[in-house]
């Protein structure tokens, strides 16, 4: 029997223009969900010191 190799599709095929674009796109897009998750943890922590509850889930804890 032969064994045949599925064929992959090779990086060379995408025009040279549209990857660092791309690349920039994703970062920018990163960057915005760090920033997201920083204000999220900003309010979380605001809202246990203000409340005096804890809000965040203790880890280890059994059910």
């Amino acid at each position: 029997m032969k064994k045949v190799k599925p064929k992959i599709k090779s990086t060379d095929d995408l025009p040279q223009e549209e990857l660092p674009t791309d690349v920039k796109q994703l970062q920018e897009e990163l960057r915005k969900a760090k920033l997201h998750n920083k204000l999220l943890n900003a309010i979380i922590d605001i809202a246990e010191e203000q409340l005096k509850i804890d809000i965040r889930k203790k880890s280890g804890t059994k059910q």
